[in-house]
């Protein structure tokens, strides 16, 4: 297959002038041939240029790279894609490098209401440190699919990115369900035809968030899936003994939804509902995390406690905490849990969290992360995973981007 270049995006991809590039440059340049970053992506030598991109534009990037003072090491590429600004996602893959330099192509397409992209130079792992003398970023004409390089440069085919697979496939036609990044045929989805499940997602839709650049209080983000998972763990949980707790509520859709839903009144359960409410706490952000841009998604949340207190006037038993996690948990005489939402965008909080509760789940509780599966939460994913395996457990990676565990 022809891949055909329409435009070069990024200024000085052999890194010989500093324009377009950030302040890290400066520190990565001048170590022998193109620059250096590392160790680690949290170091002041790694670097980034931003550009301009818009929805499903398509990209090639080719990355010229070789390890430094190891005979192998980590490269990474990287792009957060956003929208004015606000965190939408990032495109990353981890490729190994040796002393002898090789070319290593991707190709990405930008997501859904994409105007921006940021390109970073930065090593893949904390220890590795990487040279790179070239970091290219292309725009190519539209294709169904994509061809790229393996590891020995021999020429492979790659299926196509689902981003740029058309809505309406020639074979399968329009797809069952296709929102938040799922994109499915042949699949059972009644589900949105279930009039109790959308009166309880559209009370939770319409709780006055701005994820996603939302200008208005109903605008519709379209994660039906992830709101019916909840709900189903929800209404497993309700039969159990506990009460029900979340982490990270935001103006609570995922909370207003599973009241809706399971009539929570009637459930003689308490709901602890912990947040900032005004967004996440930058000190608690991990440098890898916010090499990921993952502090940008502050952009999404403002000052909402107020709002919040009128979403939930309606359901009594609600308790609203507010305060940094895992500083206000002791606050609450919370004995036993049946269900756990955590939903905090970042790892450290959400560790402790799910610390802090692990002895007060009930036997059969759900414990859901809504980060979980995401691309560009590998240091949730990671500390998640390393805590169930201390416990005998596994997380399950659900397709909506959610893990969901069951408490033995």
């Amino acid at each position: 297959m022809l891949i055909q270049i329409k435009r070069q995006v990024n200024t000085s991809p052999l890194f010989e002038i500093s324009q377009g590039w950030g302040p890290g440059y400066a520190q990565a340049i001048g170590h022998g041939p193109g620059v250096v970053v590392g160790p680690g992506n949290d170091n002041s030598n790694v670097f980034a240029q931003q550009f301009s991109a818009q929805s499903n534009q398509q990209f090639k990037v080719t990355s010229r790279a070789s390890s430094v003072g190891t005979p192998k090491a980590s490269g990474r590429f990287q792009i957060n894609w956003t929208n004015s600004g606000k965190f939408i996602s990032s495109s990353i893959q981890i490729f190994e490098v040796t002393t002898q330099e090789k070319i290593f192509e991707f190709y990405v397409t930008a997501p859904a209401r994409t105007t921006n992209g940021v390109l970073y130079v930065v090593a893949g792992g904390p220890e590795d440190v990487v040279r790179y003398t070239e970091m290219r970023l292309q725009e190519i004409y539209p294709i169904n699919g994509f061809e790229t390089f393996s590891k020995d440069n021999e020429l492979r085919k790659k299926p196509p990115a689902i981003e740029a697979t058309p809505a309406k496939n020639p074979k399968w036609g329009t797809p069952s369900y296709d929102s938040d990044y799922l994109r499915v045929w042949f699949r059972n989805t009644d589900f949105l035809q279930d009039k109790e499940f959308m009166k309880a997602y559209r009370a939770g839709i319409n709780s006055g968030h701005r994820i996603g650049g939302a200008t208005l209080s109903s605008q519709d983000i379209h994660i039906e899936w992830r709101i019916l998972v909840c709900c189903w763990a929800a209404w497993h949980a309700k039969h159990l003994s506990g009460d029900f707790v979340e982490c990270g509520t935001n103006t609570g859709i995922m909370s207003l939804a599973i009241c809706n839903y399971i009539k929570f009144n009637d459930t003689r359960k308490n709901f602890y509902l912990f947040d900032t409410f005004c967004g996440i706490p930058d000190e608690q952000v991990l440098p890898e995390e916010r090499a990921m841009g993952l502090h940008l998604q502050n952009s999404d949340y403002e000052e909402c406690f107020e709002t919040v207190k009128r979403n939930f006037n309606p359901y009594p038993s609600v308790h609203l905490v507010r305060g940094k996690v895992p500083d206000v948990l002791p606050s609450q005489p919370i004995d036993k849990v049946c269900y756990l939402m955590l939903d905090m965008n970042i790892s450290v909080p959400e560790k402790a969290a799910l610390e802090y509760f692990w002895e007060k789940l009930v036997p059969g509780a759900i414990v859901l992360f809504d980060d979980y599966g995401w691309s560009g939460y590998i240091a949730q994913k990671s500390a998640h995973d390393a805590f169930a395996a201390s416990r005998g457990t596994k997380i399950l990676n659900l397709p909506t981007g959610q893990g969901m565990l069951i408490k033995p």
